[in-house]
């Protein structure tokens, strides 16, 4: 018998057939709408908010288009799941700025994609999308105050954690459930795969390798899979 399913993993799976719902209606519209949003926000809870890369602020809600250039805020106590056109799945948790910095998506031309994105506080959890998966180790990037992250088709997650944390244990957390990223900053750089995790507490700093169980988990609310 396989392992039980993670919550995260169930939502995942809905997402996936909303993707495909998604990307079946673009082949059917009309060239008219061929310019779709870099992205729809799946799931809100508590306040978030969306800001445009020329300044005007909104509300997020389920079905909220992201932008390339888009900054997404999540209040204290709130969360939200965005789903990119690549199929790629973003959970932030409450407290968080996550940027959508460039992002370029056609699946007829996948030399030219390329998902660039900044985590400026909080944490999040992502599932690759194709962009992820198409063996382009520069088309995707994650950075943080400490390092930049590639992936190769992978589920993982990143933690700032602050003065809520034991004495030892701050810094930004990254932890790998399924597949490999490639994490580095100024002076190191490692991989890191399925179990394992690190701690990167500057990006002047070296880290290391340790068990998946040492480093903190982002984990969506059971409201956030349904």
């Amino acid at each position: 018998m396989g392992r039980p399913m993670h919550p995260f993993f169930r939502l995942c799976a809905r997402l996936a057939v909303l993707a495909a719902v998604v990307a079946a209606v673009a082949v059917a519209a009309p060239a008219a709408y061929a310019a779709d949003p870099a992205g729809t926000v799946a799931y809100t809870a508590g306040v978030v908010a969306i800001e445009a890369a020329g300044g005007a602020k909104r509300f997020a809600v389920a079905g909220s288009a992201v932008e390339s250039g888009d900054t997404v805020q999540t209040m204290k106590n709130a969360e939200a799941v965005l789903l990119m056109s690549d199929h790629q799945r973003i959970y932030l948790k409450g407290d968080t700025v996550y940027r959508i910095d460039d992002y370029r998506f056609a699946e007829q031309d996948p030399q030219r994609n390329v998902s660039v994105s900044s985590l400026l506080k909080g944490g999040l959890r992502v599932i690759s999308g194709l962009i992820g998966k198409q063996g382009n180790p520069d088309a995707y990037q994650l950075k943080t105050q400490t390092a930049t992250i590639g992936i190769r088709g992978t589920e993982w997650s990143v933690l700032e954690c602050g003065i809520e944390c034991p004495s030892g244990e701050s810094g930004e957390h990254l932890r790998v459930y399924h597949g490999t990223i490639d994490v580095r900053n100024e002076v190191d750089h490692l991989e890191l795969s399925e179990g394992y995790g690190t701690i990167i507490r500057s990006p002047h700093g070296t880290f290391g390798t340790m068990p998946a169980t040492s480093v903190k988990p982002v984990v969506p609310s059971p409201a956030a899979c349904r």
